[in-house]
């Protein structure tokens, strides 16, 4: 019985240590993704992917923060999405339409969506969990 409440005692302790550990004080942009539509055109599917980008953390970020989700398709950046300095608990939507062939198979595209962060030149000020910075997609 008292090994129990040993383990109990650990298991608390290294569960309330990780929630501290990972609490943001500053600004935590968070990016998620999801393909939310497709149409077709003749042999080629155009294929939506809604990206929306929350800050989680507790503070705002700076008026002059530059930051964008890369969209990648295997290692080579296919285009960009800037995103606005955000409030706590704010969220911003873009989306991106993918074109490829009506031929090509269910789960063979992946899109990489990284958060990209020019300015300012200390990110902690602007994201101080980086986490949750990206997100990817499979269609």
């Amino acid at each position: 019985m008292f090994a129990k409440k040993i383990v109990f005692a650990l298991f608390a302790l290294i569960l309330g240590s990780m929630s501290m550990a990972s609490a943001c004080s500053g600004a935590d942009p968070a990016v998620r993704a999801a393909q939310t539509g497709m149409s077709a055109d003749g042999g080629i599917n155009h294929y939506t992917i809604s990206i929306s980008v929350t800050n989680r953390g507790n503070k705002k970020q700076a008026s002059n923060v530059l930051q964008f989700v890369d969209i990648i398709q295997e290692g080579i950046k296919r285009d960009t999405r800037s995103i606005p300095p955000l409030r706590p608990g704010q969220t911003f939507t873009t989306s991106y339409i993918y074109a490829r062939s009506s031929d090509a198979g269910p789960g063979t595209t992946t899109l990489m969506l990284p958060l990209n962060m020019r300015q300012p030149a200390s990110p902690g000020i602007a994201n101080c969990g980086t986490g949750n910075d990206s997100a990817t997609v499979t269609f």
